[in-house]
């Protein structure tokens, strides 16, 4: 008896330190299973953070364009008024310049 008692003790020795080897690797596991997930929130943090910067330049630039643009618009709309006036103006020196020659036309005849 006294050998199966320490036999079995040994095997209660064998499967408690098993089971530590085991709890070890479980540990390392979670531990690695831990870090990798925090470098890949790390890395999707940085990717957002890249894509906000990015969208924010691009609105920028976009806004940027949009104000170059209205300020074209506008540059274009005050060159318009001026021909306008232009063209109003030679009109009437031209329409001027027909009632004269009628005029003196109809004075010679």
């Amino acid at each position: 008896r006294g050998g199966e008692s320490s036999s079995t003790e040994e095997e209660k020795l064998r499967e408690k330190e098993c089971a530590e080897k085991e709890e070890r690797r479980a540990r390392l596991a979670r531990k690695k299973a831990a870090k990798e997930l925090e470098q890949a929130i790390s890395s999707y943090d940085r990717e957002v953070g890249e894509a906000r910067k990015e969208r924010r330049a691009k609105n920028k630039a976009e806004e940027a364009i949009e104000k170059a643009l209205k300020e074209v618009e506008r540059e274009l709309e005050e060159v318009k008024l001026e021909n306008d006036r232009e063209e109003g103006e030679e009109k009437a020196r031209n329409d001027a310049v027909a009632d004269g020659l009628n005029r003196a036309r109809a004075a010679r005849v």
